[in-house]
Order: C-alpha cells, then structure tokens, then sequence
C-alpha cells in the first residue's frame, strides 16, 4: 500500500497479533459492545470446542498458511467461542481483556494526545434538530459549517416525470443538494443531481432533508485517533499463521 496515512476505525474491532498479518474481524451481533478490561475481565475468547455449534468453524483452516487463507473463497470461515468465566449478572457490563499490548498502545495515546485544531465541526445530529433550512443564498451570508453537507431523501421525491427520465436513482436514498427556496409551510425547493443530470423539485418538505458528514470529517477519520487491533491470545494463535517474526 502506498501514501498510507493512517488506519480505518474497523481495526479497533478486529483481532490480530504481533506474530501474524492474520486479522480477524468478527461480524456476530454485539461483539462490537464488549469493552476492555485487564484487571476485571468476565470472559474470554477461545475456539470452538463444539463444531456442531459453530458450522461456519473450518478447523482445517488453522493449519493454513497465510497465503492459503488468503486464497480461500469463503471468508466467513472461522469462529470464536465467548466463555464466561462465572455466571454474569443482569445489566452486568461483559468485559473482555484486549490484550497487554493493546493496553500499553491505549496509555501511550492517553499520555500524548492532543486535540486537533478546531476546524469547526458541528454534528449533524445538532443541525438536524433545526426546524427551517437556510437557502444557498442565506447561506452565502451564514454558511452550515464545513464539515457538514445537506442531503434530500429521494423517497419524499414525488415528480413522476423525474422518476422516469431518472434510471439510476428510482428508490429511497439520500443525495447532495441545494436548497434553492424556502416556501410558506416549511416547504422546500431544492436541487440535486443523479452524477449525470440535474433536477429541480419543488414542494420537499423539511423530513426530505438531513445533515451529514462530509467525507472522512467525522471524528472517526481525525489523524491522531487512537487505531488498535485487540489481541489474539497466544495460545490461541496457530502456527502456521505465524509469518512475522
């Protein structure tokens, strides 16, 4: 890879380890929830010890090379097991330990962050609690920040005469546009386009319109964010993965 300039958050919720280019990124339901702890963890990870439990589980592929896995057509074929070491109570939070050199990445970035300079982020969840939206021409005067865009649900769109000269965007999605008009009744006129042509639609009511981010202006993509793969245990962690050394 090249003018690689930071990691994607999907990291923080894959597994990995220092001995092995292997990442293992679990897409089971709620495994993104279960937060680190080292001194009080209450369960663990292991692999299955029952295959009739676990049929998306292909043993054989431990015994793969890194280029063999690589190579393989299925990527949804292994499993983790999650064991709880004692009976976890109601509401109890469900802790695993990520690893000892997670923790010692995570005090690092504790002890050297620095906030960003202020770029003027607001979150659309704010401006989207805005009852009236500001014209482009309101908006030369007072602009949204630049961090956010506006973008019109196609679904509220109700020109047939659109849809049918439209072949690409015939369904509910959300596109860039520009409020051109701000009519009696919070109704809205605005302009968008399909990538090809542009279209103007009059009569959008405030539901038709929601604020996003710009790409890669969330918090989420800011540089100095903290990017680290939980770890695999090594006892877990089979040797023929094992290609750094």
């Amino acid at each position: 890879m090249q003018n690689q300039t930071q990691q994607q958050l999907l990291l923080n919720y894959c597994f990995g380890h220092q001995q092995s280019t292997i990442l293992l990124c679990p897409y089971g339901m709620m495994t993104a929830y279960i937060n680190h702890s080292r001194k009080r963890p209450n369960m663990k990870i292991q692999w299955p010890s029952d295959l009739s439990r676990s049929s998306n589980h292909h043993p054989d592929w431990l015994d793969l090379t890194v280029q063999e896995l690589w190579s393989q057509k299925q990527t949804a074929g292994l499993a983790f097991e999650m064991v709880a070491f004692r009976d976890i109570e109601e509401w109890e939070e469900i802790l695993l330990n990520y690893g000892d050199e997670w923790e010692v990445a995570w005090q690092k970035h504790v002890d050297t962050y620095t906030a960003p300079p202020d770029d003027g982020y607001v979150s659309p969840m704010i401006l989207n609690d805005a009852t009236t939206l500001k014209t482009q021409q309101e908006q030369g005067q007072n602009p949204y920040p630049p961090t956010s865009q506006i973008m019109m649900d196609t679904a509220f769109v109700q020109s047939g005469e659109w849809k049918d000269q439209s072949g690409k965007i015939q369904v509910s999605q959300l596109v860039r546009c520009q409020i051109l008009e701000r009519r009696h009744g919070s109704s809205y006129k605005a302009k968008f386009s399909d990538g090809q042509d542009h279209y103007v639609v009059d009569g959008l009511p405030r539901e038709a319109f929601e604020f996003k981010n710009k790409p890669y202006k969330s918090d989420i993509h800011l540089s100095n964010s903290f990017r680290h793969d939980m770890r695999i245990p090594d006892e877990m962690l089979p040797e023929a993965w094992k290609n750094i050394r």
